[in-house]
């Protein structure tokens, strides 16, 4: 059920480059091949959202300021970076089927061109109250006081900053404000950037959220427990507030994984397979709920034409009917059950079911809740029935 986004991917890198700095500056010596994974890192960063050079620019020049071997530092960083682009570059070759520069025709089209402001412009403060928004209360609260904390240190100078604020809590270490200081570098020029672009969506910061975290624990979080936790009046209290996060992210966590049953990744699997059996497949879907359109959702007015065509095998074709009591015969019939998602529906004439995405755990969970209250508790919850009526 998950699909590796750009933005994960590029923050997986990112992190792999963090991690590989930090490595490097704690040793009196680092290894040329270090600086040289680093570049590579933050290369395949860039590879994965282009819009990650920032970030990476930023960890780079803490890089460079931070390392006393700041000769290796910019010879193998270009080196492994410039490997990284070598190695994208021939995958694009592969894709479009000719030598091209993405990167330079997605910044030419969505911004000189104006393209991407045509899906809407927000100002300049929108992503401060879109975190608050987004995230459930006190943790979108909290990524918007980790950016603002991150560009106070930015604006203050990271060092100064963080050293007034170890000295306050009797000293951090030297570790914790470097950590602190490479998550800086990668959240103010990301944020900045994406802060002064017209169009704005909550996704675009995801590469950096992570890094949001770490400036918000390191400078804020770490030093009031340590100053918490050497006075005893405040030790229960700490107590019951550690716990009472940790059930409060026990619930929003089982809440996302169930709600993952609403996805159609089984569905467009299951498709996969039966149209490797066959030369062509008819796939009927009786809500007029084409799969296969992107954001389409359950409106039922929307295009019917594919918008995600990578995911639509190239002999399926489908075929949208809100009538039910269509013969569907010699094919596929997929139905999403929105309404009652507890009861399954009936089979159609002379077809069986071939896949059921509701899992085994909503019947039994149901059984053991009121009348009243179960299907409150389901109301979010759809699930999927496909039925071969070949």
């Amino acid at each position: 059920h998950v699909r590796t986004s750009s933005e994960s991917m590029s923050a997986a890198f990112l992190m792999l480059s963090l991690a590989t700095s930090l490595a490097i500056v704690s040793r009196p010596s680092p290894r040329k091949l270090s600086f040289a994974l680093v570049g590579f890192f933050l290369g395949m960063a860039f590879e994965a959202r282009f819009q990650t050079a920032f970030a990476g620019l930023g960890l780079a020049l803490w890089l460079f300021l931070s390392t006393r071997e700041k000769w290796s530092c910019a010879v193998y960083g270009v080196m492994g970076g410039v490997a990284a682009i070598l190695l994208g570059a021939c995958a694009d070759r592969w894709g479009y089927g000719a030598w091209v520069v993405p990167a330079y025709r997605y910044a030419t089209v969505n911004l000189v061109e104006g393209k991407a402001a045509e899906f809407g412009v927000s100002p300049w403060w929108w992503y401060f109250f879109a975190f608050r928004k987004m995230f459930v209360a006190p943790y979108g609260a909290a990524l918007v006081l980790g950016v603002a904390t991150a560009f106070a240190a930015a604006a203050f100078s990271a060092r100064r900053f963080f050293s007034l604020v170890r000295t306050r809590v009797n000293s951090a270490g030297d570790a914790e404000s470097s950590l602190a200081m490479a998550a800086v570098a990668v959240v103010v020029p990301f944020v900045l950037i994406h802060m002064l672009i017209g169009h704005k969506e909550e996704r675009f910061l995801y590469p950096v959220v992570w890094a949001m975290w770490m400036v918000l624990l390191l400078s804020l979080a770490l030093p009031l427990y340590r100053y918490l936790v050497q006075r005893a009046s405040w030790q229960p209290w700490l107590r019951r507030a550690i716990v009472l996060q940790c059930v409060f992210s026990l619930v929003l966590l089982l809440r996302g994984a169930f709600l993952e049953i609403n996805t159609h990744a089984p569905v467009f699997q299951k498709l996969q397979e039966e149209s490797e059996k066959v030369q062509n497949l008819s796939l009927l879907v009786l809500e007029g709920y084409n799969p296969y359109v992107f954001h389409c959702d359950l409106d039922k007015s929307c295009d019917l034409k594919p918008t995600t065509r990578f995911l639509q095998p190239k002999n399926l074709t489908v075929d949208c009917n809100e009538l039910p009591g269509i013969n569907p015969a010699g094919a596929l019939v997929l139905q999403t059950v929105v309404d009652n998602p507890l009861q399954s529906p009936s089979a159609p004439t002379g077809c069986r079911e071939i896949l059921n995405t509701r899992p085994a755990w909503v019947s039994v969970a149901a059984s053991l809740l009121p009348e009243g209250l179960r299907q409150q508790a389901f109301k979010q919850f759809r699930f999927h029935v496909l039925w071969d009526c070949r």
